[in-house]
């Protein structure tokens, strides 16, 4: 039962490789969902989400690789500087949201008035 479950694994894992070399990541990445629970997957699929810029779900992915595997080089060195899009995007949106916020304060303090 085991062999056969490997194989199937391989097999799953190889259509994923295949897709991500055709990047066809969407695909890539629900392949790799069907994969056991590994820090190998979790790697691969958070460094497909911040391809396809969902770098919300690339961070979880790479944290829980770093979870299953707390040694797993890839995931605490490279993905740092990997994700840094991925930081840029999110304090450009806070930054957003607070330039937002201090306009929205400005009008109100003079409406009072």
């Amino acid at each position: 039962m085991a062999l056969a479950a490997l194989k199937t694994e391989l097999r799953i894992w190889n259509a994923a490789l295949a897709a991500h070399d055709a990047k066809n990541f969407a695909e890539a990445l629900v392949l790799f969902q069907e994969i056991a629970d590994t820090a190998r997957i979790w790697v691969n699929m958070g460094l497909i989400q911040r391809r396809m810029k969902n770098y919300n779900e690339a961070v979880k992915s790479l944290t829980r690789a770093i979870a299953l595997d707390p040694s797993l080089v890839l995931a605490c060195v490279v993905s740092p500087a990997l994700l840094q899009p991925a930081h840029c995007h999110l304090y450009s949106g806070a930054g957003r949201l607070y330039r937002g916020r201090i306009t929205n304060e400005r009008k109100q303090r003079g409406a009072l008035r």
